[in-house]
């Protein structure tokens, strides 16, 4: 059970992570 909720966790982070940067980007391509 603790790994299928660990594996649920990091592929929610990961999308977490993806989706921050794919926000971000523009503002950081903007501000250089």
């Amino acid at each position: 059970g603790q790994v299928v909720a660990a594996s649920l966790l990091s592929t929610l982070a990961v999308d977490a992570l993806f989706l921050a940067l794919a926000l971000l980007s523009p503002q950081l391509s903007g501000l250089v």
